[in-house]
């Protein structure tokens, strides 16, 4: 008698399970028909194509630190990045954007290389979305984000 009780509780259990998944499970198709998918706003819009040309064209610029905002770098147009801290130069060195097509360190196969007083430091591009830009340090995998600087929040000097 209780080998039937389990055995029913097990079979109602996997229907349940099955209903939910099946009622309750939203696809991409699923979404569009119930009109649930919202129209990008501006923000959204701005994704840049992660491309090289795509990525280059939006990394040119000031970028601050989202983890600490005394924490700025440059990137010129030249190729030339800065590394700058409290409103000084700490560092200086070269940058170029590559592709690779390993996605097992970065889907979009998108890399920036720097060359910082003879270091070369390797990054996977996760985004260049907007106002913001992320990269991952590929030799220890931590993620760094940056807000670009407008023309009104940078205070001369540097780049």
């Amino acid at each position: 008698m209780k080998t039937v009780i389990i055995i029913l509780i097990i079979i109602l259990l996997g229907v349940g399970g099955y209903f939910i998944a099946v009622n309750y499970t939203s696809t991409p198709a699923d979404m569009v028909l119930r009109g649930e998918v919202e129209e990008p706003t501006d923000q959204e819009a701005a994704v840049v194509p992660l491309t090289v040309q795509g990525v280059e064209t939006h990394m040119i610029g000031r970028w601050q630190s989202t983890d600490d905002a005394r924490s700025i770098v440059a990137y010129r147009e030249d190729g030339v990045i800065q590394d700058m801290y409290d409103g000084e130069v700490l560092s200086e060195g070269t940058w170029e954007l590559y592709t690779d097509n390993d996605a097992r360190y970065n889907p979009s196969s998108v890399f920036l290389r720097t060359v910082v007083d003879d270091t070369t430091f390797e990054y996977a591009v996760l985004s260049a979305e907007g106002d913001r830009f992320t990269i991952s340090y590929l030799a220890r995998g931590n993620t760094l984000s940056y807000v670009r600087l407008t023309e009104i929040e940078e205070s001369g000097g540097g780049y």
